[in-house]
């Protein structure tokens, strides 16, 4: 996260340092009250504008949406939801440019915020709510060196019912989601290209989480942890030189673990009851490794094509495991 909060602050002094030579377009909005609606929009010269916009609301019923298109590098949207607010919707588009930043934050209720960023080099999408049945989606296409955050260290989903949702299709694209204390919680998570990371955590009850890299792609890395109860986690990945590492803590939790490649490896650690984990792997010299410690656990790893390995560690009671390697 620190190193994050540094790359975006870098981008911020650069945007500064372009103002003497480039036109910058700002705009600032400040709501206070109920039904408000807010909405800006932004296009210019890609080389001689750069847009600035900030909206922040306070009240019930609030929409914001800012869009930003064709300016010239760094330009930055910031939405903000003040503790407080109900049912706000908060928007931003950004198309064209270099370095773009998106941040929204939602303090409140039943929140939900959106961010799209198209065509897009070295952008960075950050969303953080604080609340109960929150949606936040980031999507980042045709882009490459790609950053998505959605709820972060102390602006994360604190409640219930919450959702999130990263997509990117480029390369060197990262993904970062963190959840919990809650309940309900749902995360999905989609790379497509090369050199993806995505980091996905959940802390709380009733958790689910789906995550899925392909493409050509090649040192593709996923890193999971759950931490309560009735979690279910799901990673699938296709390409070359891929890892994905599970951690579940707690009880009842479900581990789906797949890989299409070579040179490619797996490894889950389940601690609890009544954990299950299902690893696949199809393709050359790759390794999968599994650690169950708890009751009534089931473990099953499949192996398809050549130079593989299997190291797999079960204790307690009544666990099951099968192996097949072919």
């Amino acid at each position: 996260m620190n190193f994050k909060l540094s790359a975006v602050s870098a981008a911020v002094v650069l945007a500064c340092s372009f103002g003497s030579a480039f036109a910058a377009d700002k705009s600032s909005v400040d709501q206070s009250g109920n039904n408000n609606s807010a909405s800006v929009n932004q296009q210019g010269n890609a080389s001689s504008s750069i847009g600035s916009s900030t909206v922040t609301q306070s009240g019930d019923h609030n929409t914001a949406s800012v869009q930003q298109i064709g300016n010239a590098s760094f330009s930055t949207s910031t939405i903000t939801e003040n503790e407080g607010a109900n049912n706000n919707n908060s928007t931003v588009y950004q198309a064209g440019n270099v370095g773009a930043i998106a941040s929204v934050q939602d303090w409140g209720s039943n929140n939900n915020g959106s961010i799209m960023q198209q065509s897009v080099t070295g952008a960075y999408g950050v969303i953080g709510q604080n609340g109960n049945s929150n949606i936040g989606i980031i999507n980042q296409s045709s882009g490459s060196q790609l950053s998505a955050s959605i709820n972060l260290n102390s602006y994360g989903q604190r409640g219930s019912g919450n959702y999130a949702n990263a997509m990117q299709t480029g390369s060197v694209q990262d993904i970062k989601i963190e959840q919990g204390p809650g309940s309900d919680n749902v995360v999905y998570a989609s790379q497509q290209g090369m050199n993806d990371t995505a980091s996905l955590t959940q802390i709380g009850n009733h958790n689910s989480l789906n995550t899925s890299q392909y493409g050509n792609g090649m040192t593709n890395n996923q890193t999971v942890k759950q931490s309560g109860d009735f979690n279910t986690g799901t990673a699938a990945q296709t390409g070359n030189k891929l890892t994905a590492d599970l951690t579940q803590s707690g009880n009842s939790n479900l581990a789906n673990l797949s890989q299409i490649g070579s040179d490619s490896g797996i490894n889950v650690i389940q601690g609890g009851q009544w954990n299950q984990a299902y690893l696949s792997q199809n393709g050359s010299f790759n390794n999968a490794s599994l650690s169950q410690s708890g009751n009534n656990n089931i473990a099953s790893i499949s192996q398809a094509g050549a130079s593989f390995t299997s190291n797999n560690t079960q204790s307690g009671n009544f666990n099951t495991i099968n192996v097949t390697q072919r």
